[in-house]
């Protein structure tokens, strides 16, 4: 399980995309004093979850660690904590996260994909992760904020991102055109998302303006659990492309589609 709901948290439906990006999210600074060493500082930082590339990791040096966040807005509500890593499942550590010092949530996922909490929106200047069980994951990244959830949900034409996978294979061919092997220069998911029947206030409150949905992926990546409810699949979008919203002719509805280049993490 990659999506955890809190009971406490109001899922008016869970059927409805929910999205977690810069324009609702947070910045934070990682307290490093109270943070768990990095297991090495060559390879790892605790500072890495502050950022967006997958490429830079916090890796703690024990199998049970911490990480606090300090939101640089001061306190704030929140009601979503999206955690990237790829390895969490396989290294079968148990996640939880705190307002403070009090217990919010645990999770013990199945699968490699990030993490989405979602639970009754909460106030707090400090924020912490913990890890638990197994061996140490790797964390690429963190959001904290308030989801959007859409107001309406998505049904044709839409493929998971585990299953809709863009892999670039290069094949070592001889001479004679014998097989000699092949190996994989990248793997990357890819989704594409269409949305109807979206009211002209809903649009303009929340995908237009420099802390919409549209302006944020033109810079930052996002989290999205696509049918929280039903399915724990969750996706760190990369780049996202947006198409802009169009009136559909019908009364004051509006279409709007978005395709994204998300985190391979099998």
């Amino acid at each position: 399980m990659s999506v955890k709901i809190d009971a406490g948290y109001s899922l008016t439906d869970g059927k409805h995309a929910h999205i977690l990006h810069a324009g609702n999210s947070f910045e934070f600074t990682v307290d490093q004093a109270n943070t768990t060493n990095v297991a090495d500082t060559d390879l790892y930082s605790e500072a890495a979850v502050e950022n967006e590339l997958t490429i830079d990791r916090y890796k703690a040096n024990s199998a049970t660690w911490t990480i606090d966040l300090d939101l640089d807005a001061g306190s704030q509500s929140c009601n979503c904590i999206a955690i990237g890593s790829d390895d969490i499942a396989t290294n079968g550590q148990t996640i939880t996260i705190q307002r403070g010092t009090t217990t919010i949530d645990s999770v013990a996922p199945t699968v490699d994909s990030p993490l989405m909490f979602f639970f009754a929106s909460q106030a707090s200047l400090r924020w912490r992760i913990l890890g638990s069980g197994g061996t140490a994951a790797s964390i690429y990244n963190v959001k904290i904020g308030n989801a959007l959830a859409f107001e309406r949900p998505f049904y044709s034409g839409f493929s998971p991102a585990r299953m809709n996978r863009a892999t670039d294979v290069i094949g070592n061919v001889s001479r004679n055109g014998e097989l000699m092997g092949r190996s994989v220069k990248r793997t990357i998911l890819n989704e594409q998302y269409d949305w109807q029947n979206l009211t002209y206030t809903w649009v303009r409150n929340n995908l237009d303006g420099p802390t919409g949905l549209i302006q944020s992926l033109e810079t930052k990546p996002a989290y999205i659990a696509w049918r929280p409810s039903e399915v724990a699949d969750t996706s760190f979008i990369m780049r996202g492309t947006t198409q802009p919203p169009q009136a559909q002719g019908i009364r004051d509805l509006w279409s709007f589609s978005m395709s994204a280049e998300v985190h391979a993490y099998e």
